[in-house]
């Protein structure tokens, strides 16, 4: 998910040195949509029940990353 907003001339118009001003934030896995009961439903999942070896036994749910962007045009 992206989402950005562009001050127009009409915010910058009195500013001499900046001409353009886009504020913006990206999120990264905000939520997973599943009924999935373990930790990440894109891990393998294979039936070794000798070692357990492809379940996600031990795993971390994938992170959500959170970006802030700023672009200024002099």
């Amino acid at each position: 998910v992206s989402l950005a907003y562009d001050f127009g001339y009409s915010v910058l118009k009195r500013s001499k040195l900046v001409k353009g001003l886009i504020l913006g934030v990206s999120v990264e896995n905000p939520y997973v949509f599943t009924k999935y009961p373990g930790y990440d439903p894109e891990i393998s999942w294979l039936d070794d029940s000798a070692n357990g070896f492809g379940r996600d036994w031990y795993a971390y749910p994938r992170p959500m990353t959170i970006t802030g962007n700023l672009k200024i045009t002099f």
